[in-house]
């Protein structure tokens, strides 16, 4: 038997000649052929990506519009204000709206909705009955009396603007309509549920896309003309404080010089790129315990059972207070600037009357602008009620009666408010307990941490209201505005001469002491001017 052949030593060329040869020597055998690859070794074809389903635009020419009034709730702490802005990322109340009526698609766009807000909040700032105006898609007949077209973004109600140049109505004047309320106001309970079809459930789908801190709480139909801004005839603020050592007694002498008719521009904060009216007129002004003013607000005053006790001070520092305002508008910052006079009174640092003293314009210099102070913090303010003419609304919270075994929108409402109320409240009895634990520990009370809080060292020594540097005066911030508008238009440098008598400005040059800064409680000199 012959050794095997050892091909590996072949060239290529020998290889094919041999392959041909034993070709030759066996007639009915088939030509080698290239080994095939198994199906399951070939790579399978690549599919055409599906194309994606284009979503058709919704026609909204298909549907009725109506106007409709929404009553919002919401906690502003981490917001940046009400009222939408332009720059990304900012999250405020509207924006959040808006990006839930857009989804739902109850409105094409927020250019186009008439939508109106009865006052605009700031920063930080909350409200449990905030009254917005807007047009909605509707299941209206087309053809029906309440159905509106939507409205172009150039005649659109103009409700950014939300200081008031019109001289004020006074009080007897609010209590009446302007005019004769319409038929069609008068007999608006539930006419749309009666009118054989269902309105949609504006509230559930709202609250679905909306934050859990942010919730509608009823809407309403209203009339065509009807502006949240310009039909709202009062406005009611709380202001939330604890007592620690305040002369509560004294804050609510202060409190109440507020009432009436005054020129506010002492307790604001100027924007010189509006000419407005300063002018205001305050319902009511008072203090009182917590959970015990929304009974005794419209009380004469000699109904309210005193607060603080003999010296004025409540005997727990811990006892939360309430400031309360009603008045028919207000001007940019006002209730901040009003409740921070009143911290200077419980303080001891001013005495009640400086109330009067700031709204009586002759006991200030000639063309200057208000006493530098700091304004209170904006956590604890919250827009209350928005109050409107009897018959205005008919408030519903489902499209329809509710079916007792339904009533779904009640429970997701009340859930969502009940969660954000158990986590807060479980936050501050948490760090109640912490501050009693701390005053067992030290041997001592928390009364004694009151005392403490309220004769910080670090201060310099306080400066009186009415003898500290002014800010700007309205006539002077309007004249720099216009050079700032000049100099963006021609590129010029402004004038910098421009300072009121008795200004920060105008005062530099004398040194004058730095007023302290009552936000921070004496903590460090500071001076804010506007």
């Amino acid at each position: 038997m012959s050794a095997p052949t050892d091909f590996d030593q072949w060239s290529r060329e020998d290889l094919i000649a041999r392959i041909r040869q034993l070709e030759q020597m066996q007639p009915g055998a088939s030509p080698v052929q290239p080994a095939q690859a198994k199906p399951s070794d070939q790579p399978k074809p690549t599919a055409a990506p599906t194309p994606k389903k284009t979503q058709r635009p919704f026609d909204f020419s298909k549907y009725s519009a109506r106007h409709v009034a929404l009553k919002v709730a919401y906690l502003g702490h981490k917001y940046s204000g009400l009222q939408a802005v332009q720059a990304e990322g900012v999250e405020t109340i509207e924006s959040h709206l808006f990006q839930a009526l857009v989804t739902a698609k109850l409105i094409p766009d927020p250019k186009v909705c008439n939508w109106s807000r009865c006052g605009r909040t700031d920063k930080g700032v909350s409200s449990f009955g905030q009254v917005f105006g807007v047009y909605l898609r509707s299941n209206l007949p087309k053809d029906s009396p309440e159905a509106v077209e939507w409205t172009s973004p150039d005649n659109r109600a103009n409700d950014n603007d939300d200081v008031d140049d019109k001289p004020q109505p006074n009080a007897e004047q609010l209590k009446r309509p302007s005019g004769p309320v319409p038929e069609e106001q008068r007999i608006r309970t539930h006419r749309a549920e009666s009118a054989s079809f269902s309105e949609l459930p504006y509230v559930a789908i709202l609250n679905r896309l909306l934050p859990r801190d942010i919730r509608v709480l009823a809407w309403s139909a209203v009339d065509k003309p009807f502006s949240a801004r310009f039909n709202c005839t009062a406005r009611r603020y709380k202001y939330f404080f604890p007592a620690e050592r305040l002369n509560v007694a004294k804050m609510r002498q202060a409190a109440r010089y507020f009432r009436g008719v005054h020129d506010f521009r002492h307790f604001c904060k100027v924007d010189p790129t509006k000419t407005v009216n300063y002018e205001r007129t305050v319902y009511y002004a008072d203090v009182f315990v917590r959970d015990t003013e929304d009974g005794l607000s419209e009380a004469s005053d000699e109904a309210k059972p005193a607060i603080g006790g003999e010296a004025g001070f409540d005997s727990d520092p811990t006892q939360m207070y309430v400031f309360v305002v009603k008045g028919q508008a207000f001007l940019w910052h006002q209730v901040r600037c009003m409740v921070a006079i009143l911290f200077l009174v419980g303080r001891g640092l001013e005495e009640p009357e400086v109330v009067l003293d700031l709204l009586d314009l002759s006991r200030h210099p000639l063309g200057s602008g208000r006493p530098n102070y700091d304004i209170a913090s904006e956590y604890p303010l919250v827009l209350v009620d928005c109050e409107y003419p009897e018959g205005t609304f008919d408030w519903q919270l489902e499209a329809g009666p509710v079916p007792e075994k339904d009533g779904l929108n009640e429970f997701r409402l009340i859930d969502a408010v009940w969660s954000n109320w158990k986590q807060r409240e479980l936050e501050a009895t948490l760090s109640k307990s912490l501050i009693h634990e701390l005053a067992l520990g030290l041997g001592t009370s928390v009364d004694n941490f009151a005392d403490t809080l309220a004769k910080d060292p670090r201060g310099p020594k306080y400066v009186k209201l009415m003898q500290r540097s002014r800010a700007d005066s309205i006539e002077t911030k309007i004249e720099k505005q216009k050079a700032r508008q000049a100099q963006r238009q021609t590129g010029d440098q402004p004038e910098k001469s421009l300072a009121s008598p008795g200004s920060a400005a105008g005062q530099r040059k004398h040194k004058q002491p730095s007023p302290v800064s009552e936000a921070k409680q004496l903590k460090k000199p500071k001076i804010t001017s506007e």
